[in-house]
């Protein structure tokens, strides 16, 4: 497939702020779950299967929750269609959005200006697939869904991907440049 034409980018999310809670809060979960069930091993019957079963239940638990807190977004623009995925724990995805970029009536970087031009347009959903709220180069794209509804995406974007853009729908899309978080100016 040609450079050009098409483009993909995972973005991890960071762990900060309520992701750090949310960790902290699946922690306390699984002791008093392994709690439970030694109190009931212990108290009612001392049982080697009950206590090897409450350690097995912990682990499975583990297992199946904690890659709910491994977050990652994959955003691929091909043949002027938008495709995001969120990616759990590096295995599970589910794709959030499929959009046709033709459709879109703002893409530009998240700034005052732009911000208040995408608040103007009233979107109704409002999705953010950035590693941090205050990541460098976050862009903001507004679709028309539909007559009724209208969704804001957030997300990291490079000079490619903004270049691809630009390409589909330059109509809508700003002139801003990409600046590097690197380049110390």
């Amino acid at each position: 497939m040609n450079e050009s034409q098409s483009y993909e980018r995972l973005i991890r999310r960071k762990v900060t702020g309520k992701y750090i809670w949310q960790r902290i809060g699946l922690i306390v979960i699984y002791l008093l779950w392994l709690s439970i069930w030694f109190v009931i091993a212990i108290r009612f019957i001392v049982n080697a299967p009950l206590v090897a079963f409450a350690l097995l239940s912990t682990v499975l638990l583990v297992i199946f929750t904690w890659k709910l807190t491994i977050v990652e977004y994959e955003y691929t623009i091909v043949g002027g269609s938008f495709y995001l995925a969120q990616i759990y724990g590096k295995s599970r995805r589910k794709a959030i959005l499929e959009a046709e970029l033709s459709n879109a009536v703002l893409i530009a970087p998240y700034t005052e200006e732009y911000a208040a031009r995408a608040e103007a347009l009233s979107p109704t959903e409002i999705l953010w697939a950035t590693s941090t709220a205050d990541a460098p180069n976050i862009w903001m794209l507004v679709w028309d869904a539909d007559k009724e509804e209208r969704l804001l995406l957030f997300f990291e974007a490079d000079e490619r991907s903004v270049r691809l853009l630009r390409h589909y729908n330059p109509r809508v899309t700003a002139r801003e440049k990409i600046t590097d978080p690197s380049d110390p100016k």
